[in-house]
């Protein structure tokens, strides 16, 4: 049997601790609470660092591709929309007779700002916004005024396959708030405002589908 030194304890099978405070012999690990601050620390630092890439590169699998489809790249398909896309087609109107007080009333029901004026037949005449109701309501009663008097006469329309890229351009150079559609002849389609260039932008900054950027009214 081998001597063994009193102050190096036999671990068995001939091994001797170095420490007597130590039981890393044999492959047993010394317990983080017996390690040296210093030592301890680099252990931490070495585990939260393999975690850490781990974490990391599990989610660098998991990240979806991006394919390029029109629903990642919103301003390829902001060049394909229309005015057509996003118009709204059911239209309140006016006749240049009816009084200031009707134009007033359906905006305030309906929650609008604009009425295009058609004549008889259904062609746009004119336009009448909040603010021309505003201003004659300051001069008189709006009941003693009729549509005709204050709506803007020249108005600037817009086929439904105009780009709405190219809608909007107009709007910011003519300092509009509106845009009526027709057709060839004249004949009331639909509407575009400010308004629905702004949910446009609000959905495509959400990522949100903008094909439908607003639902009909």
């Amino acid at each position: 049997m081998p001597d063994v030194a009193p102050d190096r304890p036999d671990l068995g099978n001939g091994a001797v601790a170095d420490d007597p405070g130590s039981l890393v012999a044999l492959g047993e690990r010394k317990p983080d609470h017996a390690r040296s601050p210093a030592r301890t620390r680099c252990a931490i630092r070495s585990r939260t660092t393999r975690a850490t890439r781990r974490s990391l590169r599990d989610h660098m699998q998991l990240e979806p591709t991006v394919t390029g489809t029109p629903r990642e790249k919103p301003e390829i398909l902001m060049r394909t929309l229309t005015l057509g896309d996003m118009m709204t087609t059911n239209v309140k109107t006016m006749r240049e007779d009816d009084s200031l007080s009707s134009a007033d009333w359906d905006m305030v029901v309906s929650e609008i700002r604009h009425l295009p004026v058609v004549d008889s037949a259904g062609r746009v005449i004119g336009i009448v916004s909040d603010r021309d109701v505003l201003r004659a309501s300051a001069r008189q009663p709006v009941e003693q005024i009729s549509v005709a008097s204050v709506m803007t006469r020249e108005v600037e329309t817009c086929i439904p396959t105009m780009p709405a890229v190219e809608a909007v351009v107009q709007l910011l150079r003519g300092k509009r708030s509106a845009l009526l559609v027709t057709d060839g002849a004249g004949m009331l389609l639909g509407i575009v405002t400010t308004t629905d260039f702004v949910e446009l932008a609000r959905r495509a900054l959400a990522g949100l589908d903008i094909t439908q950027p607003h639902a009909r009214a």
